[in-house]
């Protein structure tokens, strides 16, 4: 993390390259995060979705509300806070602080936060493979939501 972040805010300078026979400055970002479901969770160190409390990374829905089915009321999650919450989850003296901390708000601290520009709500997707091939979403549209 420590590489990327001094790639993204002073770049790195490549002596030469093909194209660039004098050299070039390059800055590199990390743009988007794809993984399956609970890759996902994992790489952004947020509740898994079997958690009672905080399953979905998007909004703040708790798991017995499951079934809402109007958007109106998927409060979204808000990166600032998020941040805020995983630097203290990270700053925490105990384990019971940080458990406490962890079952309030469902995340932990990532050394990804060290990143100006990370924002796992808006960075994370679950890649097409899981959504498609394998039948996630018709699973979760017939099956979770009764749409046939």
């Amino acid at each position: 993390v420590t590489q990327l972040e001094r790639s993204y805010m002073k770049g790195v300078r490549y002596s030469r390259t093909y194209n660039h026979p004098e050299g070039r400055q390059t800055r590199s970002a990390i743009a988007v995060l794809v993984n399956d479901l609970p890759g996902g969770k994992k790489v952004a160190q947020m509740a898994g979705h079997s958690s009672k409390s905080h399953f979905c990374s998007l909004c703040t829905l708790h798991k017995d509300c499951i079934s809402e089915i109007n958007p109106e009321r998927w409060v979204p999650r808000n990166s600032d806070a998020l941040q805020h919450v995983a630097y203290a989850w990270r700053d925490a003296t105990s384990k019971a602080e940080r458990d406490t901390i962890f079952a309030k708000f469902g995340v932990r601290w990532s050394e990804l936060w060290r990143l100006p520009y990370y924002d796992p709500i808006r960075m994370l997707i679950i890649d097409g493979m899981h959504n498609l091939f394998e039948g996630l979403v018709q699973f979760h549209c017939r099956y979770l939501l009764g749409i046939n």
